[in-house]
């Protein structure tokens, strides 16, 4: 064929790459969130909450008060490990001080510890 190509890559030039699960899940998760606008998703696959089998994310408690958080769906937050989980929880305490939630940085750090016990 000439310089390297192969009969496949003339033929099919339109064929793309193989997705890999997280890209399809990602395409998935941005499809279904026009269906549910309003609904809170997962953070890493884009999946609202009313899309996975659970209907919401992995539940992290942290604090005394039974407090607890949910950026990862729990297929995603088993995918991880708590060093790859912690830019999700990031995300969500930015995300929630930008819509009014109080904050603290007393909070954030006992949300953490908490991800990084695997809690």
């Amino acid at each position: 064929m000439g310089a390297g190509l192969k009969k496949e890559d003339t033929m099919f030039p339109f064929r793309k790459r193989k997705l890999s699960d997280l890209e399809k899940r990602k395409r998935r998760g941005d499809r279904l969130r026009h269906l549910s606008p309003k609904r809170g998703y997962c953070y890493r696959c884009h999946i609202p909450w009313n899309y996975t089998p659970e209907k919401r994310g992995h539940v992290t408690y942290y604090g005394e008060e039974g407090e607890g958080c949910f950026p990862l769906c729990e297929r995603c937050w088993s995918q991880l490990t708590p060093e790859q989980r912690l830019p999700f929880y990031e995300f969500l305490f930015v995300e929630g001080a930008a819509f009014g939630y109080p904050t603290s940085e007393e909070k954030a750090d006992t949300i953490r510890e908490a991800v990084r016990a695997g809690k």
